[in-house]
């Protein structure tokens, strides 16, 4: 059996996926900021997920061994997310696990569509050791994407700079709010 959650549920994810939070978006999403679909074997206490951003990542947690759940979430891949992900022009999604409990599994959720493995190193550092301020090369700034840069004309990337706002975000107005309120 599979459940999609919504929202307001998601805070039952806390649990189950502590050991990939070194992925930021985990937090993102749990707290309802990025947009997501959240899929869990059983509610109010899951055994496994699947939480997917509606970009590029979908992030596995959990009981590997859950055989009725991975036969559902190869179902929901091939039925709602890949569909979805092709509308929107996402070439590929990545899958973010415990490797020595999911990469197995993977192909049984996958049927067979073929999996290309990348490892990835992940890097955490506790304070910046010199002024980056003094690296900025002459004709630059750093300046803090807020409302006014979301709706100028005066830089080339703007619209690049939207549709990452867009892509982990509800709306730009949502993102600014988020960000001044963290401020």
């Amino acid at each position: 059996m599979i459940h999609k959650l919504e929202v307001e549920e998601y805070k039952i994810l806390w649990s189950l996926y502590q050991n990939l939070r070194f992925n930021l978006v985990v937090d993102s999403i749990i707290n309802g900021t990025t947009p997501a679909w959240a899929f869990v074997d059983q509610k109010p206490n899951p055994g496994s997920g699947l939480l997917w951003n509606k970009q590029d990542a979908l992030l596995l947690a959990g009981d590997a061994g859950n055989e009725e759940f991975n036969l559902s979430l190869g179902e929901i891949l091939i039925q709602e997310i890949m569909p979805d992900a092709r509308t929107r022009y996402i070439p590929e999604i990545s899958f973010y696990c415990d490797a020595s409990t999911w990469e197995s599994r993977l192909e049984t959720i996958l049927k067979g569509r073929g999996i290309q493995k990348a490892s990835r190193r992940f890097y955490q550092y506790d304070k910046l050791e010199f002024d980056w301020r003094s690296q900025i090369p002459l004709g630059y700034e750093i300046r803090p994407i807020d409302a006014s840069l979301l709706e100028s004309n005066e830089f080339d990337n703007v619209d690049q700079v939207v549709g990452w706002v867009k892509s982990f975000w509800y709306s730009n107005l949502d993102f600014v709010k988020k960000v001044s309120d963290t401020a």
